[in-house]
């Protein structure tokens, strides 16, 4: 079972701190994202003589994933990222393990 949760919003025309190309306010965007995940994943055997059951396998990964894209001007765009994932396992015989990725995403179109 996995639930995902996810949001953002956009805003155009941000101005500035510093002039850039002699202006302070551009047809700019920034538009933010972010998914939180939860997926949990069980498997147990069930003896009936004893009505025991035993977790034989599984695990618990948690997410969070906000990205951050801004449009500079029609030409210049820039894309922060960032990932992380994490997993929690419910036997004894699988380790904790945990992933991030992060980075910065510059483009800029030659032609317009």
């Amino acid at each position: 079972m996995e639930y995902v949760i996810g949001g953002g919003f956009r805003k155009k025309g941000i101005r500035l701190p510093f002039p850039l190309f002699g202006a302070t306010k551009l047809k700019n965007e920034l538009i933010f994202k972010m998914d939180v995940g939860i997926r949990d994943d069980k498997t147990s055997n069930t003896f009936l003589a004893n009505n025991v059951s035993v977790t034989s396998r599984g695990q618990k990964v948690i997410r969070v994933s906000p990205t951050i894209n801004y449009a500079v001007t029609d030409m210049l765009n820039l894309l922060f990222f960032f990932d992380r994932q994490q997993t929690i396992p419910y036997v004894s015989n699988a380790f904790p393990s945990s992933t991030t990725r992060a980075g910065v995403t510059l483009r800029f179109i030659f032609a317009p």
